[in-house]
């Protein structure tokens, strides 16, 4: 089947480019209502690229705005919440006893191969590796002796860190930290400001951290639950698995930016040629006054 070279844009539409930041208690890791503090709607990634060639190599890595954050962060594990202080994310916390763990990993597996007692990795099916209270959801009921995350060692929390240096031809542009997959919940720190908290293990999630940079060498930090409210909703038949356990980076957009879009092609009666619609999300209202936004279909080929 060949695509039709014909493109109908059904709408495009304009977000205000503010960042509003919501409060923060430091609990909604144990509060079922919350999902989310501070992160991005979910959208369609799309890095922008030097040339057009670049574009067509579909790597994100090749881009001048692409920075990974894999390889070794510093860990410190603890085996329950009320061990693990917001001290250990300020931008100056000495972690030179720590931990080099690498990311992405499950700090499970990890630990298991280099000797470390931290908690291991667990196999269930049916039942929920952790007590909740019944009228408040919490998952940090008191547990029976036989669980292996009993009262010693209830809802272990990994702190992560780490410093990057941005690139110079960043400036003037919105930074956005994403990490592909954090389990099972974690509040994220840049230069020792808590700027969000995400749960859903295995999505992408992403911050806008422009506003907490500094120039010159920054701090990151993430707390990473084990359990948290989230967890109701990802007790399946796998092994329960926590930490960075898929890539993660920063990324720089212009002020003005293609934010999320979203194709659809409607066939022809002999299914031999279509027509694509396609629905854009800008921001960076003023910026993009009078222009025009341009949609080519190159069948997979190079233009």
């Amino acid at each position: 089947m060949k695509l039709a070279r014909k493109l109908t844009l059904t709408g495009v539409s304009l977000l205000i480019g503010c960042l509003t930041m919501m409060a923060q208690t430091g609990n909604e890791w144990d509060d079922p209502t919350i999902t989310s503090v501070n992160r991005e709607t979910a959208h369609t990634l799309a890095i922008p690229m030097a040339t057009e060639n670049d574009v067509n190599r579909n790597d994100p890595s090749a881009s001048p705005y692409f920075l990974s954050l894999d390889g070794q962060w510093k860990f410190q594990w603890v085996n329950t919440p009320s061990k693990a202080n917001t001290a250990m994310c300020a931008k100056d916390y000495n972690d030179a006893a720590w931990t080099v763990i690498d990311v992405p990993s499950s700090w499970q597996v990890w630990g298991l191969r280099h000797g470390k007692s931290w908690d291991k990795p667990l196999y269930c099916n049916v039942a929920y590796p952790f007590s909740f209270d019944e009228s408040t959801y919490s998952v940090m009921a008191n547990r029976p002796g036989w669980f292996t995350y009993n009262s010693t060692m209830p809802n272990p929390v990994g702190t992560y860190r780490r410093t990057f240096t941005l690139p110079d031809n960043w400036n003037g542009r919105d930074i956005y930290v994403r990490f592909n997959g954090v389990g099972h919940g974690y509040y994220l720190w840049i230069n020792g400001q808590r700027v969000g908290y995400s749960e859903d293990s295995y999505l992408p999630s992403e911050f806008n951290i422009t506003p907490y940079l500094t120039e010159g060498e920054n701090s990151i930090a993430l707390q990473v639950y084990r359990f948290t409210s989230g967890s109701f909703l990802e007790c399946q038949d796998y092994w329960r698995l926590t930490g960075i356990q898929r890539h993660c980076f920063l990324w720089a957009a212009p002020k003005s930016q293609i934010r999320d879009y979203f194709f659809t092609t409607d066939l022809d009666n002999t299914y031999t040629d279509a027509k694509a619609n396609v629905k854009v999300s800008l921001t960076g209202v003023d910026g993009v006054k009078g222009g025009t936004v341009e949609v080519r279909i190159n069948d997979g080929q190079p233009p």
